[in-house]
């Protein structure tokens, strides 16, 4: 039974074969999946004998049929086969045919050709898909997949994620066409066609900003931020005080101004004797 390792290998590795074999054109893809087809069945005949398990990178047929298509290592390595040197020489080695895995991608791979062969293709004759689009990477480097005009965005992030080991799932796509456009999340479930995606574009993967990390906390640090506290208690109780001294004076400005202006209503006015004066004279 295979590992949880291998089963998402073998997965990863299913879904960038699916999406490499539809850029190459119809003839491509035939000519790959007859010899593939052949290179499966001779093992499952014959799963003991070495010679169907090494096939030699320099062989013509293998060159042409398998590995100049484009998806054709990474369907080899679906099978098992490593690329290794034997006698100066690269050949692809199966070390342990799985019969059931082996069945199993046969079939498989019969399925995706004849899906090859049912689309209209739009992409000028040059691939079964309708779509080719191009991911860069912020490795720089770049993954290449085909698509139909019905699928979707989603499908787009599953091929990403199945490309890149570690961290696929927090990339996010963009497109390079003015003007830019994320694919974000509102965008899943919409069409290739409808995302005007068709019959080629170009996407650049980006990373989502992640605000750093707090600094972490020191006895120093701590020390500091008491300090800090401190300080800041102080300065409000000595606000508080000069504020209660101003007010203080102030009330104490305003009473005397109100006892001036008492004494000064109850004193005589300018040129008063203070004796009363009637017609008669003096009193």
């Amino acid at each position: 039974m295979a590992t949880s390792a291998l089963q998402e290998r073998r997965k990863r590795l299913v879904n960038r074969v699916g999406r490499h074999l539809p850029c190459n054109t119809i003839q491509v893809v035939s000519d790959f999946a007859r010899v593939a087809t052949k290179v499966v069945e001779n093992i499952l005949s014959n799963p003991a004998d070495v010679k169907f398990r090494e096939l030699r990178a320099n062989n013509k047929t293998i060159q042409r049929a398998v590995l100049s298509c484009h998806g054709g290592r990474e369907f080899l390595s679906l099978l098992g086969f490593e690329k290794i040197t034997k006698n100066g020489e690269v050949v692809y080695f199966l070390a342990e045919p799985h019969v059931d895995h082996l069945t199993q991608a046969k079939g498989w791979l019969a399925e995706r050709v004849k899906s090859c062969e049912q689309s209209e293709g739009s992409v000028g004759g040059r691939a079964c898909a309708d779509s080719v689009l191009t991911v860069l990477l912020t490795s720089g480097q770049t993954l290449e997949g085909g698509f139909y005009k019905h699928e979707t965005i989603h499908d787009v992030y599953a091929f990403l994620q199945s490309s890149v080991v570690n961290g696929g799932e927090d990339l996010r796509l963009r497109t390079t066409t003015v003007p830019e456009t994320e694919l974000g999340e509102q965008m899943l479930p919409v069409s290739l066609a409808d995302a005007k995606l068709l019959p080629s574009a170009t996407l650049a993967v980006v990373k989502p900003s992640v605000a750093p990390p707090p600094p972490k906390k020191t006895r120093r640090n701590e020390s500091e931020e008491a300090a800090e506290q401190l300080r800041l208690l102080q300065e409000n109780s000595a606000r508080k005080n000069r504020d209660a001294m101003a007010e203080k004076e102030k009330k104490e400005a305003m009473a005397k101004f109100r006892a001036d202006r008492v004494a000064r209503a109850a004193a005589p006015q300018n040129g008063d004797s203070g004796v009363e004066e009637t017609k008669g004279g003096r009193r």
